[in-house]
C-alpha cells in the first residue's frame, strides 16, 4: 500500500502517482447463506483480495468453502455480523474494503468503478443496490437512487441539516482503509447483532469524502431469513430497529466529540421521529405525543425531498395521532413491509386490467354529429 494511500491524502507540494491504483479488498461475511456463497464470491473475482469469514454456519457453507479458489478463508464461532466484519478487516490488507453479505452481490463495474474514481481524501464509495429475490428475480426497488447533484458537499450539508444522508446497506459502500482504522472495531450495539451500518455512515463525511456512483453497482437480497430488517415489518423488529438507532447515535457522538466535533441530534432524522411516532401509537412508547411531532415536521422540513415527499411524511405522522391502533398497523405495512405493498401493487394492476377488459367489451358510443 502506497504512502499516499495509507495516510488517506495528500500532503502539501506532493503528488500520488497517478498509476497507483488502490487495491480493493472484498470482505464477504457469511451465516447459513450457502446457497447464495459461490454467487457473492464469484461477484468479487475482480479485488485484488477477496476473504471469507463464516461466522458458524450449519448449513454446510465450511463445506463448500473449501472448493472455492482465490478466496482466503476465516472459520469463527457464531458471535453476530459485527465480529464477522470486525474479524474481516483485521485480515485484510486493501486500500478500499468492501463488505459484503454473502447473500448479496457486486456488480460487474462496480470494482472498476471504485478504481477509476479514487482520489485521495476519500472516506467512502457508495452506490444504488438493486433488490432480489431469492432467484435473483428483480423486483424493482432501487435504494438509494443517486444523482449529480449527491456530491461529497451534499452529504456534509445533509449531516448539518439532518444528522443523516442517503446511504445503502452493507453491501453498498467501499471503505477507505485510513477511515476504517480510524474507527474499527465496530461496537456491539444494543440489541442486534447484525452490523450497525449507520455508525459508519454517520462518521464518514467527517473524516473524509463520501463519493456516490451514479449508477447500479450490485445486488441486494429481500428474502425470509435475513439479518437486516429492509422491506419487512414487526412491531417487534421496529421497536429493536429504533432503540439501536438511538444507541447508535449516542455512540457516535462520543466518538465525535472526542475528535473535536458536536454531538448528533437523532431527532433531526426524520426517518427516527416517524418511527418513534409509531412505536408510541402502537403501544410500545409514552413519548408525549405533541412534542415529538412537531419534531418530525422540523425534521421533514429538512430532509432531502421534494415538497410533495414532505408532505406525505408530514401526513403520515398527523395520521397517527388517530388513536385508532388498526390504523397504525396499516399504515406501518405500506411503510416498512415492501412484500405487502409489492403484493397490493399486483392486486390494483390485476384491478386495472380488468376493468379495461370490461370496458373494451361495451359497445362504442356513436360519433358525434
Amino acid at each position: 500500500m502506497s504512502d499516499c494511500f495509507e495516510r488517506g491524502k495528500k500532503t502539501e507540494g506532493e503528488d500520488c502517482d497517478p498509476l497507483a491504483l488502490p487495491t480493493i479488498s472484498v470482505v464477504i461475511t457469511n451465516y447459513n447463506y450457502g446457497r447464495w456463497l459461490q454467487g457473492a464470491v464469484e461477484s468479487a473475482r475482480l479485488a485484488d483480495e477477496t476473504i471469507v469469514v463464516d461466522d458458524g454456519s450449519t448449513d454446510g457453507s465450511r463445506d463448500l468453502m473449501k472448493t472455492l479458489s482465490g478466496i482466503t478463508p476465516i472459520l469463527k464461532s457464531n458471535g453476530g455480523h459485527v465480529s464477522a466484519i470486525n474479524a474481516g478487516f483485521m485480515a485484510s490488507r486493501g486500500d478500499v474494503v468492501i463488505f459484503l453479505d454473502a447473500d448479496d452481490r457486486l456488480g460487474e463495474k462496480c470494482i472498476p468503478a471504485i478504481k477509476a474514481n479514487w482520489t485521495a481524501g476519500v472516506s467512502k464509495f457508495q452506490w444504488g443496490l438493486l433488490t432480489v429475490d431469492e432467484d435473483d428475480k428483480p423486483r424493482g426497488v432501487l435504494y438509494p437512487t443517486f444523482k449529480h447533484h449527491h456530491t461529497p458537499q451534499w452529504c456534509r450539508d445533509q449531516m448539518r441539516r439532518q444528522c443523516f444522508y442517503d446511504a445503502p446497506p452493507t453491501s453498498g459502500n467501499a471503505w477507505s482503509r485510513p477511515f476504517l482504522e480510524r474507527v474499527m472495531p465496530l461496537p456491539m450495539l444494543g440489541s442486534s447483532m447484525w452490523a450497525n451500518d449507520d455508525y459508519m455512515h454517520l462518521l464518514a463525511p467527517y473524516f473524509g469524502d463520501v463519493v456516490s456512483l451514479i449508477d447500479v453497482y450490485g445486488f441486494y437480497r429481500v428474502h425470509t431469513r435475513q439479518m437486516s430488517s429492509f422491506g419487512q415489518h414487526n412491531v417487534d423488529r421496529l421497536e429493536r430497529v429504533t432503540g439501536d438507532e438511538m444507541l447508535r447515535y449516542e455512540a457516535v457522538s462520543d466518538f465525535l466529540v472526542h475528535h473535536g466535533h458536536h454531538r448528533l441530534d437523532a431527532l433531526r432524522w426524520s426517518s427516527h421521529t416517524i418511527n418513534r411516532i409509531f412505536l408510541r401509537r402502537l403501544g410500545r412508547s409514552r413519548e408525549p405525543a405533541l412534542p415529538l411531532i412537531l419534531r418530525h415536521i422540523a425534521a421533514t422540513a429538512r430532509q432531502d425531498s421534494g415538497s410533495i415527499g414532505k408532505a406525505r411524511n408530514i401526513v403520515l405522522g398527523l395520521l397517527l395521532v388517530i388513536p385508532y391502533r388498526p390504523l397504525a398497523l396499516r399504515l406501518a405495512r405500506e411503510k416498512y413491509d415492501d412484500e405487502f405493498r409489492s403484493r397490493r401493487r399486483q392486486s390494483l394492476h390485476h384491478a386495472r386490467e380488468l376493468m379495461g377488459r370490461r370496458l373494451s367489451r361495451k359497445p362504442g358510443r356513436p360519433a358525434p354529429q
